[in-house]
Parts: structure tokens; C-alpha cells; sequence
């Protein structure tokens, strides 16, 4: 009875998995981690079909050819039970820990497509609302006016960081308050 809901389960994990992983910006074949998990997504859902009709069914048959209130003799079956009960744990829990990590990078792919996409949207960069992520050019008088100028005003070279506070105004530790004062955030 068990079996009519793991097998239909283990194929709906294998679906969510690959239209998640399509329809997300982690990509099938983005990431290491994700190409990995879906592999053993899929290693998992073949071997728990051969362990359903192999080990399963043949534990099924000794049973049912027993006679009632007595236990089967199911010999090495029993190891291979356990044993395939022990790897689909192992295997849940490397899934969850590479979902958790995410570990080793992008693909060669991905990599390609990331830079791609930094190319193609050099001009205007995405950001995140009220962050500006690096300056084009320095802070002089000139540029703060009676006009605050905006985050669009400067677009990306300076490795240094400026984050928006609460009252819309630039903040950073590292640049003095006086050539931040007055310039307002760009709350894209």
C-alpha cells in the first residue's frame, strides 16, 4: 500500500525539481550544486523503481506465501532492505545539504550566461532597491548642487559600497559625511 505513494511521489521530486530548477534563476545547468542534486534526483527515483520490484515484491512474495501468524524467512533480503532504507536516507540528506551550501560555483555555462548578461545590461546595471553599488566618478563639489543627484547619476566603478538609510539618504563608513550629505537615494 506504501508503494502506491512513494514511486508517484519520487517522480512528482524529480518534476518540481527540473521546473523549479528551469523556471528559476539557479538553472539546471547553472550550477554545480544543481546538476548534482537533479542527478541524484534522478539516480534516486531509478533505483527506488528497481528496489519496488525486486526487493519489495519479493519481500511481498515470502509473505504471502507464509502461513499466518508465523514470520518469513527472508535471508539476505533483509540486508538489502535495510540497506537500500540506509542509501535513500544518505541520499535526502546530501540533496538537503547541497539546497542548504550550495557549494562549488557556477558551470562553465553559467559563468558564459552571467557575463553575457553583465554585458548586455552594462549601461544600467539591476540593483537592488535604494543601493547604489559603485561610483563613476568622485564626489566633487560640483556635483552636489542645490539638485541632489541620484543613484542613476553615478553607475558603476568604484568598489565601494552606498546604502540608502531609512530617511532616503546615502550612508557609507568609508567616505566622510560631508560629501554624502544631502544626496537622496534612488528608490528604483
Amino acid at each position: 500500500m506504501l508503494g502506491q505513494f512513494i514511486v508517484p511521489l519520487s517522480f512528482a521530486a524529480l518534476l518540481t525539481g527540473l521546473v523549479q530548477s528551469l523556471g528559476t534563476h539557479w538553472g539546471l545547468f547553472r550550477h554545480y550544486w544543481v546538476l548534482v542534486k537533479f542527478a541524484l534526483t534522478i539516480g534516486a527515483t531509478i533505483l527506488l523503481l528497481l528496489h519496488q520490484f525486486t526487493a519489495v515484491a519479493g519481500a511481498a512474495r515470502r509473505v504471502s506465501g507464509s502461513s499466518a501468524g508465523t514470520l518469513p524467512e527472508v535471508g539476505r533480503l533483509e540486508t538489502q532492505l535495510v540497506g537500500d532504507a540506509a542509501l535513500a536516507v544518505l541520499v535526502l540528506l546530501i540533496t538537503t545539504t547541497l539546497l542548504v551550501y550550495k557549494p562549488w560555483g557556477r558551470t562553465s555555462y553559467g559563468r558564459r550566461r552571467q557575463e553575457k548578461l553583465a554585458t548586455a545590461t552594462h549601461h544600467d546595471p539591476p540593483k537592488m532597491a535604494g543601493t547604489v553599488t559603485r561610483l563613476a566618478t568622485p564626489l566633487t563639489p560640483e556635483l552636489i548642487t542645490s539638485q541632489p543627484p541620484t543613484a542613476s547619476a553615478y553607475a558603476s566603478r568604484s568598489p565601494r559600497h552606498l546604502r540608502c538609510n531609512r530617511g532616503g539618504v546615502y550612508r557609507a563608513a568609508h567616505r566622510p559625511a560631508e560629501v554624502l550629505r544631502g544626496m537622496v537615494c534612488d528608490q528604483r
